[in-house]
């Protein structure tokens, strides 16, 4: 398993099929700036080149349920 907030945000993306939306959801929406980092690196490497904001919203909560 990685330690690395890139590497768990790239093991994320590649495994998101095999992974609970709900965990997926917890960990990058926690507040700790370890979660952060990975949020982030998660985020920016979804490509929501060309989408309206509507449109990248749906592809990036597809990815993962709100926690809440």
């Amino acid at each position: 398993m990685p330690t690395e907030p890139y590497d768990i945000a790239q093991f994320l993306h590649l495994n998101l099929k095999s992974l609970n939306p709900t965990n997926v959801g917890a960990l990058i929406g926690d507040i700790d700036e370890f979660a952060g980092q990975i949020r982030k690196h998660f985020i920016g490497g979804i490509n929501f080149a060309n989408l309206e904001i509507d449109e990248a919203m749906r592809v990036l909560l597809k990815k993962f349920t709100l926690p809440g």
